[in-house]
């Protein structure tokens, strides 16, 4: 998500001025809460996500609930969601794998 100025200036407004709590402002903003928590860690309002005022609640929410599957479901390629790519050091260990398979047949090949 792309924040706007006005966002980022309403965001700080009601989290750090009127102390307003993160789901109460994802409800104001229309922005969903996990958003609204990357935020104030991006722009350093916050160190870590759970030091975010409502953190508890959020993470007790049917909100947090459905989040936590949607990540799920990317990780393991379900679901509407893209599937993660696969990080490169797999990419490396199927390489080796590969190639070890190949020498195995190799040198079994010649002893037969």
């Amino acid at each position: 998500m792309n924040w706007t100025n006005e966002q980022t200036i309403a965001l700080d407004y009601n989290y750090n001025k009127l102390k307003k709590d993160v789901m109460e402002i994802s409800t104001i903003m229309d922005i969903p809460t996990g958003k609204i928590i990357s935020k104030l860690v991006a722009d350093k309002k916050i160190s870590k996500r759970f030091d975010a005022r409502g953190y508890s609640s959020y993470k007790n929410s049917d909100e947090y609930a459905s989040a936590v599957s949607a990540n799920k479901a990317k990780e393991v390629g379900t679901g509407p969601v893209k599937t993660k790519r696969v990080s490169q050091e797999h990419q490396v260990l199927l390489n080796i794998e590969k190639k070890l398979d190949l020498i195995v047949r190799i040198l079994t090949k010649d002893t037969e």
